[in-house]
């Protein structure tokens, strides 16, 4: 119903759709185990409910902490040395992520559909034209973004969304995932 997508997806009515396309050929993406990553906060009142868009409309930063796939705080195991390949989608309705990962360089190549304009699907990811790979991933609600991540030496890495301005009086404080 127009006008209630808010509610449904503040209520954790979200999921993933993924479309492949060319990109999808690149060797190191086409052989990359992949995980896909819904970041939801659900908005609940004190009876565990979302009632109406009020609720929220007047204090966007009563959002509360992310889930990934509906999980506080997943763990996500992979081999020293294995590349995946993650696909984020920000599910929320207010709250911004910028995404880091201890130690990991974020290898973005595709950012809401929009595949790198220096990848070619015969071409080496990450390509060897001198661009610089972000180390952090900024999602705003709704944005998608898929990035390959190579797995460093064996420890525990946290997945963290850093602050991040918003505007002239907005931040948003860095949180543990």
């Amino acid at each position: 119903l127009h006008g209630s997508s808010a509610m449904q997806v503040g209520s954790g009515m979200a999921g993933a759709l993924i479309i492949e396309g060319p990109i999808d050929d690149v060797p190191q993406i086409a052989a990359a185990v992949e995980k896909v990553f819904v970041f939801q906060a659900p908005i609940f009142d004190a009876t565990g409910t979302l009632n109406n868009f009020g609720q929220v409309a007047d204090n966007p930063t009563s959002e509360p902490d992310f889930l990934i796939n509906g999980v506080r705080r997943p763990r996500i195991l992979m081999k020293s040395g294995e590349v995946q390949n993650w696909r984020f989608i920000n599910a929320a309705i207010w709250k911004f992520l910028n995404l880091s990962l201890d130690g990991h360089v974020l290898n973005v190549y595709s950012h809401d559909g929009n595949p790198r304009r220096d990848l070619k699907p015969s071409g080496p990811f990450p390509p060897d034209t001198g661009t610089t790979l972000r180390e952090g991933v900024v999602l705003a609600p709704a944005n998608r973004s898929n990035v390959l991540v190579k797995a460093g030496a064996p420890g525990t890495y946290y997945l963290r969304t850093m602050q991040f301005q918003m505007g002239r009086n907005v931040s948003i404080l860095p949180d543990d995932i």
